[in-house]
């Protein structure tokens, strides 16, 4: 699995697990969720209809980021 950050004003977080894509908006709250086997040019957001790992990404990624900043 890998993590990233963007801040492209957005506070973007995001990872990669397989073939899973998926970015968070720290601020908004807002995700984007992508099988990129299935949908390598990203145009079907999955976010809705994969709860479960919506949720634990997203725990995943503000654990991170609280880490990252020494929280």
């Amino acid at each position: 699995m890998s993590l990233f950050f963007a801040d492209y004003s957005l506070g973007l977080l995001g990872l990669r697990d397989g073939p899973n894509k998926f970015v968070y908006e720290m601020e908004s709250g807002r995700a984007r969720f992508f099988d990129l086997v299935r949908d390598p040019h990203e145009t079907h957001n999955l976010a809705a209809e994969r709860g479960a790992a919506r949720a634990a990404y997203t725990r995943r990624l503000t654990r991170w980021i609280k880490t990252a900043a020494g929280g």
